[in-house]
């Protein structure tokens, strides 16, 4: 694996090479103060360039099944609402329908409650209450 490749893009060092050889051209006795600064230049900028090609990246995960509204993930299917009125029954719609999720949430969270009750009680309680002698304490007789 070549080191260089991993901090050169070859876009930003062509581009650099290109102001080179303008310098040179238009003002040859300022290439020799030039160069070492292009050089130093070639790292971040190829650096810039690799953030920003990653950034438009992330962008196109976004756009296939969710869209980043105020740092919560809404669907990307919702269709574009053009007034405040219609947004406002889209959103009455989602809330409808959240409330009816929760709901039947509640049912069963109900539900297997009950069905754990037997088991919530402590083991000396059950021991106790069966009218057995509690191991290692004094039995409720």
């Amino acid at each position: 694996m070549k080191i260089g490749s991993m901090c050169l893009n070859w876009k930003v060092v062509a581009a650099l090479a290109a102001v080179g050889v303008g310098i040179w051209l238009v003002a040859p006795g300022v290439f020799g103060v030039a160069l070492p600064l292009l050089f130093l230049a070639i790292c971040p900028l190829s650096m810039l360039l690799m953030m920003r090609g990653m950034g438009s990246m992330g962008n196109m995960g976004n756009m296939g099944g969710t869209s980043t509204m105020g740092g919560t993930e809404a669907p990307a299917s919702l269709p574009l609402v053009s007034s405040r009125e219609e947004r406002l029954a889209d959103l009455r719609g989602q809330l409808a329908r959240i409330q009816a999720e929760q709901d039947v949430l509640a049912r069963e969270i109900a539900t297997l409650g009950r069905a754990e009750a037997p088991f919530t009680q402590k083991p000396a309680a059950r021991v106790q209450a069966a009218g057995e002698p509690v191991p290692g304490g004094v039995s409720g007789a």
